[in-house]
Order: C-alpha cells, then structure tokens, then sequence
C-alpha cells in the first residue's frame, strides 16, 4: 500500500504544500504542482537535491523522494511566439527570372534620409 506524503513545493516566489501518493510519477507531481501554482506542466522543471527530475514516468519513491522533502520548481519562460514565414516586402520581391519585381526599393539611401517623419 503507498504511503501518503506531503511535500513542499518552493518557487522564487512562495511555497504550497503538495500532498501525493509515495508511489506518484513525476508527471502525476508535475500535473499537482500546475493545479497548485497554475504554472503549465510544459513550462515546469522540478529539481529535487539539486538535480533535476527529468523522467516523468519515474516513480517519486525511486527518484529518492521522500515524505516531508522540498521539491523547487524552476518557472521556465514561454518561449516567444512562432512568426509566420516572413516573406520579403513585395517591394523587394524578386522575379522567376532574378529581376527585382521593384528595382527602386534596391537602391541605397541617401545618408542621413529617414523613411519616416517619427524618426527623423
């Protein structure tokens, strides 16, 4: 029969006590700790005595943590959002054939000439 623990889980911020069956996988701690913190399960890192706990399959019991114990969880950053392809202005698109579709928006600028008024 799996014993009951309670364990502390501490962020920069705060700590929640989290109380879950010895025999728990990671995961299952991983899903707790998101409804507690609602910190996303994909932006989790759990670090248990200074190594993280990676294998989310693996069993709390068998990672060496025990009842009582401090699990800390590292907030990772969201990474930034996906931009479409970025496709070239239609001004410096160029033809099947290698031609500018729009030969002027290839030429340089004069020196000290600003596209616009805000940053001249």
């Amino acid at each position: 029969m799996a014993a009951e623990w309670t364990l502390t889980i501490a962020t920069d911020e705060s700590v929640y006590p989290v109380t879950i069956q010895s025999t728990a996988s990671v995961a299952r701690l991983s899903e707790l700790v998101a409804f507690h913190t609602g910190v996303a399960v994909a932006q989790q890192t759990l670090v248990f005595n200074g190594q993280p706990l990676t294998s989310a399959q693996q069993r709390l019991d068998a990672a060496g943590v025990r009842d009582g114990d401090l699990v800390q969880l590292v907030v990772l950053r969201a990474p930034p959002p996906r931009v479409a392809s970025a496709q070239p202005p239609a001004a410096t698109r160029l033809l099947p054939d290698g031609s500018a579709a729009d030969p002027v928006a290839f030429q340089a600028r004069p020196a000290g000439r600003r596209e616009c008024q805000c940053c001249a």
